[in-house]
């Protein structure tokens, strides 16, 4: 039955994968490159959307408008000492929000040269409308092989669980013995196991054209995914 779930909800999410993919083709990447065109003051884009003209024309106003924008804007984000506001819900929390509010500055400032990534982040929302930053957790896997006692007439369902989690089967069992003397087949799997997961935060700038998300989706409240 859990693989059966999983092929329903498999076969689901790569169906609104698809139909997403196909609202962005022919919905959202032509307005994104009108404004990108207008952006860049294009002259091919202006021609053709003026073809009577009998000369060049570019307009740059959008261009000086989004710079300028961009240059206040992030002097409101690092003109100060503190990038962000990190507050104690109660008295006694104040001395920890403190303490959390350095260690937010120092991880955007330094490690992860947030004054450029959020240059590029206002600057493309501004001309594009939406930009999209990623936070992740740097996490190191490895694979782990390991052997387990299964009870007799179980050997089925343990292995259709273990690929169900995507867990890999080397070997489909050998008979042996548990700790109390009871028969048992030995099955031996391969997975990848979570081993560190470090505490900086990363943060990615993600380039609109590798950025699909589900028709409708106008508010984070409602968007079911987002690759």
């Amino acid at each position: 039955m859990a693989k059966l779930n999983r092929d329903k909800i498999e076969t689901q999410v790569l169906a609104k994968i698809e139909r997403a993919k196909q609202h962005k083709l022919l919905q959202i990447s032509p307005r994104d490159k009108e404004r990108l065109q207008r952006f860049h003051a294009d002259k091919e884009f202006y021609a053709a959307k003026y073809q009577n003209l009998k000369y060049d024309f570019a307009d740059t106003s959008v261009m000086s408008a989004v710079e300028r924008m961009t240059a206040e804007v992030m002097e409101r984000i690092f003109g100060s000492s503190d990038i962000g506001s990190v507050k104690g819900r109660k008295a006694e929390n104040d001395n920890n929000a403190e303490i959390m509010q350095e260690y937010c500055n120092w991880q955007i400032e330094y490690p992860n040269v947030g004054y450029q990534k959020f240059y590029w982040w206002v600057k493309e929302s501004l001309y594009q409308l939406y930009s999209v930053v990623m936070v992740t957790q740097k996490r190191e896997y490895e694979e782990k092989e390991e052997v387990v006692p299964v009870p007799l007439g179980q050997e089925q369902a343990f292995m259709d669980a273990a690929k169900a989690n995507n867990v890999d089967i080397v070997d489909a069992g050998t008979p042996g013995q548990d700790a109390k003397g009871q028969p048992v087949t030995n099955v031996t799997i391969k997975y990848m196991k979570l081993i560190v997961m470090h505490s900086n935060i990363y943060m990615q700038i993600n380039l609109i054209v590798n950025i699909i998300v589900k028709k409708y989706a106008k508010r984070i409240i409602i968007l079911i995914f987002c690759l």
